[in-house]
């Protein structure tokens, strides 16, 4: 049972505000103790209140500042705060980043069967909402400050993942099987990724993963 909820929400349209704060509040027992536009005026908003979130909705497209310095900032200042990203933004590599700083739900916007309080609630009852976009942190090892995300990361999801299959020193034909994809994708990742770092041998790969942060 979900007792009384304080909420935060960091939206640029104020009519899809609106509509977030109208909904929580017909289907939860809630406080909306902070609610702005930017993310500059929504921690502001968070501070003044002298309150800790029990969850945040943040968008990712805001003026003046973003959702993810946002979000690194929330996870400073309220780390027991739960984190819900709804915004438009849907590459993978970007979600794959916010799930591996530390959000427990995304949503995209222009989903269909968008439904904002029911990803409030399970958040709530379960730690994540675990839904099509859901990320574990199966790379927590890589030090993703480094590759913070800027529009694309220095590598994609991909290509990430297969730099760690190298670490752990998996064939391609493993690699392949993994991927449910031929031998000859992975090999076509694997000359991208070479490339792209300007080497030319599987044990310069792995030395410059670890050298990195890359862990086995």
């Amino acid at each position: 049972m979900i007792g009384r909820v304080l909420i935060g929400i960091a939206e640029d349209h104020a009519a899809i505000r609106k509509m977030m704060i109208n909904e929580v509040k017909e289907k939860l027992d809630c406080e909306i103790i902070a609610d702005a536009g930017n993310g500059f005026d929504f921690l502001n908003e968070l501070k003044l209140s002298n309150q800790i979130p029990d969850i945040v909705s943040i968008d990712l497209s805001m003026p003046i500042m973003n959702g993810y310095d946002t979000i690194k900032e929330i996870k400073i200042l309220f780390p027991s705060t739960k984190i819900l990203v709804f915004t438009f933004v849907a590459e993978l590599d970007a979600i794959v980043n916010l799930f591996n700083i530390g959000i427990h739900g995304f949503v995209g916007k222009a989903d269909e069967k968008l439904n904002f309080s029911s990803a409030i609630i399970d958040i709530l009852e379960h730690g994540f909402l675990k839904n099509k976009y859901y990320r574990s942190k199966q790379l927590a090892s890589l030090d993703w400050n480094k590759y913070s995300f800027i529009g694309n990361n220095a590598f994609t999801y991909k290509e990430i993942e297969f730099i760690q299959f190298n670490i752990e020193n998996l064939s391609t034909v493993e690699i392949a099987k993994l991927w449910f994809c031929s031998e000859k994708n992975v090999e076509y990742h694997r000359k991208k990724i070479y490339t792209k770092l300007d080497i030319t041998t599987r044990q310069e790969l792995v030395t410059y993963a670890k050298k990195i942060g890359y862990e086995s």
